[in-house]
């Protein structure tokens, strides 16, 4: 029968950084390298959401519009 432990944190970090040493050895590209396209991924989505929300006002603006114009008729 499986009694569980309470591992140390290290013991249950260490594949893990096991695994992330092995990437970087495999890629060869470190955190410099990749930092700019992650911090251009996150300015990238805050654009597209911004837009995606002024966007979203315009239609319902549009629609309120629309929708004077055919109750004066």
């Amino acid at each position: 029968m499986y009694t569980p432990t309470n591992a140390p944190l290290l013991g249950s970090l260490a594949p893990v950084t096991s695994v992330d040493l092995s990437l970087h050895t495999l890629l060869g590209a470190s955190w410099h390298i990749l930092l700019p396209y992650t911090v251009f991924g996150g300015v990238l989505m805050v654009y597209s959401q911004s837009r995606l929300i002024r966007g979203q006002r315009q239609l319902k603006r549009a629609e309120r519009l629309a929708a004077l114009d055919t109750n004066a008729e």
